[in-house]
C-alpha cells in the first residue's frame, strides 16, 4: 500500500492508465472519479446591458450548452465538456436562500475571496442565467467589470451523472443526440451549481 506522496501520486496514475484502457464505453456508469470532484468551466458572458451601478448588479450567463475543451484526469486526456441545462440541480442554490457565492478565481479558502453573490439564478433555453451582486468590500473587482475589463464568468459545479461520447461517434443522451469531434465529448447529464467566479 502506497505511503508516501510520490508512491500515491505514481499508484494514481497506473489507476488512471487501466481506466484508460477499459474506457471503451459510450453511455457508461460514472466512476467515482468522475462524480463527487468540482468542474469549473467558462464560456459565459456578463451582460453588460443589465448594469446596475447604484446596485452594483450585472446579469450574467453563468453557463450554456456549448462545449468546452477541457482536461479529464479521469481519463488522462483533454474531452469536450457539455453540461445539459435540463439536467441542473437548483436544490443546493434554493437551500442557501436562492444564491451562490461569487468567487474571486474559484478560491474558498476564506472570506476575502467572495466578491459578492449570484441570484435569480434560472434555466433560459440553453443557457443557465442570474444576477451577481458585487459586495461593497469588492471595489476592485466591480471596477473591472464597470470599465469593460472583466466580462466573463466561470461556475464550479459537481457532475452528477455524466456520459461520454468516443470521437468521431453520436450517442442519444437524455434524450437527445450528441456528436463527438476530434476529442471525446463528456455530457455532464446532471450537475449541481456550487458557485460562479
Amino acid at each position: 500500500m502506497p505511503k508516501t506522496k510520490t508512491e500515491k501520486r505514481r499508484a494514481r496514475r497506473r489507476q488512471i492508465a487501466r481506466d484508460k484502457k477499459s474506457a471503451t464505453r459510450i453511455d457508461a456508469a460514472p466512476t467515482a472519479d468522475d462524480v463527487g470532484v468540482l468542474h469549473y468551466r467558462a464560456d459565459a458572458p456578463l451582460r453588460p446591458a443589465t448594469l446596475d451601478v447604484d446596485n452594483r448588479t450585472v446579469d450574467a450567463v453563468l453557463a450554456t450548452e456549448r462545449a468546452v475543451r477541457m482536461f479529464d484526469s479521469t481519463r488522462w486526456e483533454p474531452v469536450d465538456d457539455l453540461t445539459v441545462m435540463s439536467g441542473v440541480d437548483l436544490s443546493r442554490v434554493n437551500a442557501a436562500g436562492g444564491r451562490v457565492p461569487l468567487l474571486n478565481s474559484h478560491k474558498s479558502e476564506g472570506t476575502e475571496f467572495q466578491l459578492g453573490s449570484v441570484d435569480n439564478i434560472r434555466v433560459d433555453g440553453d443557457q443557465l442565467v442570474g444576477r451577481i451582486t458585487f459586495s461593497a468590500t469588492a471595489d476592485d473587482a466591480w471596477t473591472l467589470v464597470t470599465e469593460g475589463h472583466l466580462s466573463g464568468v466561470s461556475i464550479g459545479y459537481e457532475e452528477r451523472a455524466i456520459s461520454f461520447v468516443e470521437p468521431g461517434e453520436s450517442a442519444t443522451i437524455a434524450g437527445r443526440e450528441f456528436s463527438a469531434a476530434d476529442v471525446p465529448l463528456r455530457v455532464a447529464k446532471t450537475w449541481t451549481l456550487y458557485e460562479a467566479s
